[in-house]
């Protein structure tokens, strides 16, 4: 019965050994994720400076268009102040000739200087949407960056926070190992102290057997038994102490007073496990003496007296 409950306590799953292995597995798959490359999705986000770019175009000059504009003025107030020139000409020589001199409403360079100074307002307005917009598409590509920025810098620092946790479980893990095997190894000691023990009980419960014998045998006259046969006794019930037992409790007489089985050894117990373990194991040698038991072959030998029920 006590084999079959560590039987089953050996095939049910140890407990640390399998919060350990947990402990590995999360720490390896965090190590993984700690080890793997930073990346931030950008797709589908609007490029801002695109559109910064789109309103410059739209309310500013470009250089070449500057240039052409300037030659462009340069040359209509030079056409004008000429005009301007010939209507003054024409004027004076009409007047020369008796003719009634024509007064225009305004000069071609004033209304050239008009049409400047409205083309110079409409590119400070232009100039000054632009600025808007600049400054506010500038704001949403800004926040727009820093968001991706803090998005990038969490993701590192998870996978910073990542390693370290893995750390914490590999050392936990670690730790819980030693200490299983540490309680391994003392349940091992004390495993191997107890199995001491019960044998050492089971030599003093042999010798104290045998002593009890060989005293009963001294105060009945004798039983035959030598030192040596106790000594093999000693030697089979040490090295087979179940087969013995098992001998022994087949064979003990009945207690007329108890009705129960006797426990003690005595001296025919001796001859009776010596002969049945020869008769299985042959006999020690160095163990037996000249004397032979009849019925369990020619070559062990416990005496000239035969046992009943063993032989002819």
């Amino acid at each position: 019965m006590a084999t079959t409950e560590e039987e089953k306590k050996k095939q049910q799953p140890d407990a640390v050994e399998q919060a350990i292995r947990s402990m590995e597995e999360r720490a390896g798959e965090l190590r993984n994720y700690a080890a793997s490359p930073v990346k931030t999705d950008t797709s589908g986000q609007p490029n801002w400076m695109a559109e910064v770019e789109r309103v410059r175009r739209e309310y500013t000059e470009t250089p070449e268009q500057k240039a052409a504009r300037e030659h462009r003025e340069s040359t209509n107030r030079r056409i004008a102040a000429l005009t301007d020139g010939i209507v003054a000409l024409s004027n004076m020589a009409g007047a020369m000739g008796g003719a009634t001199p024509i007064k225009p409403a305004s000069s071609l360079s004033s209304a050239h200087r008009a049409a400047v100074e409205r083309a110079a307002k409409h590119r400070r307005e232009n100039a000054r949407l632009y600025d808007t917009a600049r400054r506010y598409y500038s704001g949403l590509q800004y926040k727009q960056d820093k968001d991706n920025a803090d998005r990038y810098n969490d993701a590192v620092k998870a996978r910073l926070d990542a390693g370290k946790q893995a750390d914490t479980l590999q050392g936990t893990a670690a730790r819980l190992r030693q200490t299983k095997a540490n309680a391994d190894r003392a349940d091992e000691r004390a495993r191997q102290r107890q199995q001491e023990q019960e044998r050492h009980n089971r030599e003093s419960e042999a010798t104290a057997r045998i002593r009890a014998a060989k005293t009963g045998s001294s105060r009945s006259g004798g039983s035959g038994n030598t030192q040596a046969d106790y000594d093999e006794y000693a030697r089979w019930e040490r090295e087979h102490p179940d087969e013995v037992n098992q001998i022994r409790q087949d064979n003990a007489q009945i207690n007329p007073y108890t009705g129960q089985p006797e426990k003690s050894v005595t001296s025919t117990t001796v001859k009776l496990v010596n002969a049945k373990m020869r008769q299985k194991y042959g006999s020690p040698s160095g163990s037996v003496g000249k004397k032979k038991v009849s019925g369990f072959g020619g070559s062990q030998s416990l005496g000239k007296k035969k046992i009943a029920g063993f032989g002819n």
